[in-house]
């Protein structure tokens, strides 16, 4: 017999949030993890380099009751721009360190802010899982990033055995965050000795190898995958799974990159419960093969990428569906 529901939803769930952009959308994406996702505790990480007002945030996040004694603001600031230093790690490690000072919390996810949940059950599914980790070889199969990986101090350490995983959505039980964070400590103490040494950083999205790798490493082999589901052409293309006929891979070259959600896949998806996109595709990132992909599509609870501007249709259907629209709003609104 599988988990009893009513004990895994007992689990205390926080979630990691690295932002940057308007207070209104941080209180909508806030809105929807913990009225959608049924998140305990929520700690902000503001990008050091983002002109954002951080007052006028939290007063917009307690002047909301969901959200009040909810959502925390990390007040440490440290840099999140993406690949160059790539080091978002970082700033969801410092969140669970002092979240820990905060509340107690069993589960511990991250995320970023431009997602939304649109399928209910998300903290069942956090309580019934030790962990939602891709955990697949980083090198061999063409990655965007493979060349840039292999120069860094995160090859020298482990080689071939560099893991990647998506950090939209990952979780794990707070004491392997833990575990992990601690391996990653010794491989900042590389990073730092190589750029002390005058070497340039390379190119690496660094959060999509550590967490992975480091469980690996430990001993704790990733499993299940993040419950975020991404919608992006890459560079190098995507595979397409319709239905049970085999994965068809696409050339984004050829077909054009940028693809987004439609509103159409959003209504289908809020009306059934459950993810019913017009295709489920998987990027090439996810290359090779799922091994399992009915489990697959059964960890996925919401989407990427969804536009950050609160008056964004799919930002609008799935508040209105979950009855939270009205808060977005008014904080729009107090917001100026």
């Amino acid at each position: 017999p599988g988990p009893d529901p009513a004990m895994t939803s007992l689990l205390r769930t926080a979630l990691s949030l690295a932002v940057h952009e308007s207070p209104p959308t941080i209180v909508d994406q806030c809105l929807n993890n913990v009225l959608v996702g049924g998140f305990d505790a929520i700690v902000l990480h503001v990008n050091v380099n983002a002109p954002l007002d951080t007052e006028l945030l939290m007063r917009l996040v307690d002047g909301v009751p969901a959200l009040r004694g909810v959502v925390r603001l990390n007040p440490t600031r440290l840099p999140t721009d993406w690949v160059a230093p790539g080091l978002l790690h970082r700033a969801h490690i410092a969140n669970f360190r002092w979240l820990k000072t905060q509340c107690a919390f069993d589960v511990f996810a991250t995320d970023a802010s431009n997602t939304l949940l649109v399928r209910p059950g998300l903290k069942e599914h956090l309580g019934a899982n030790t962990m939602g980790v891709d955990g697949i070889p980083a090198c061999g199969w063409q990655s965007m990033w493979e060349a840039n990986l292999r120069r860094d101090p995160l090859f020298e350490m482990v080689g071939e055995a560099c893991r990647r995983n998506q950090i939209e959505g990952m979780f794990m039980r707070a004491e392997l965050f833990e575990q992990a964070a601690g391996w990653i400590e010794g491989y900042e103490q590389r990073y730092e000795a190589a750029i002390a040494e005058g070497r340039e950083p390379e190119k690496v999205p660094r959060e999509e190898y550590l967490f992975s790798t480091a469980l690996a490493q430990l001993g704790h082999e990733p499993r299940g995958t993040a419950y975020m589901m991404m919608r992006q052409g890459s560079a190098l293309g995507w595979t397409s799974y319709v239905a049970d006929q085999p994965p068809v891979w696409h050339n984004a070259l050829a077909v054009g990159q940028g693809f987004s959600w439609e509103p159409l896949e959003i209504e289908r998806s809020l009306a059934a419960g459950r993810l019913l996109p017009l295709f489920w595709d998987v990027l090439a990132d996810h290359v090779p093969p799922i091994p399992d992909f009915a489990a697959y599509k059964a960890g996925k609870f919401g989407i990427k990428r969804v536009h950050r501007p609160v008056d964004d249709p799919i930002r609008r259907l799935v508040g209105d569906h979950y009855g939270y629209r009205q808060w977005t709003l008014e904080a729009n609104a107090l917001a100026g």
